[in-house]
């Protein structure tokens, strides 16, 4: 819905798409459900913790954050969690045992954890779609030194450091 004059609620003067938008496209586009609880998250992590098998029989995981206008994903994928925050180089793995206290930190920030509920989607595998240079191999693409990328602060404050 729209708001008088013209604007809308859902999308601001930069492109950025409200939670409202984010929850319907997973919601429409995968039947996923995205949910602000802490408990939920909690639960996860309880089985989660120092059980790094429950992930490689495809009890897939997935968590959104978001800070002001960032939005990044925490996922399992071939049994490993993972960062994706498009301010980091590349992907980066999160140990199981790391993870409650990586989630802690966000909090502690201010960001905003929600659980994704329903069946993941399964990964794309054709890298045929796109350039080579868009896709990350583990194992391959993580041993490869990349420049560091040109990043947009978040903070006023921020530096560089990751």
């Amino acid at each position: 819905g729209g708001a008088a004059g013209g604007e809308s609620n859902n999308v601001d003067e930069a492109g950025n798409f409200s939670v409202q938008v984010l929850s319907t496209a997973i919601q429409r586009g995968y039947d996923l459900s995205m949910v602000q609880d802490r408990k939920a998250t909690d639960a996860i992590l309880k089985r989660l913790e120092g059980n790094d098998a429950s992930l490689s029989k495809g009890d897939d995981v997935a968590f959104v954050c978001n800070l002001r206008n960032h939005w990044f994903a925490l996922r399992s994928l071939r049994g490993e969690m993972w960062n994706l925050n498009s301010l980091k180089k590349r992907p980066e793995k999160i140990s199981l045992f790391y993870l409650s206290a990586f989630l802690a930190q966000l909090r502690e920030e201010g960001y905003s954890i929600f659980v994704v509920k329903g069946m993941l989607p399964v990964p794309l595998q054709d890298m045929g779609l796109g350039r080579r240079e868009d896709w990350f191999v583990p194992g391959v693409d993580d041993k490869n030194v990349l420049p560091d990328p040109k990043r947009v602060s978040l903070h006023a404050d921020d530096s560089n450091e990751e």
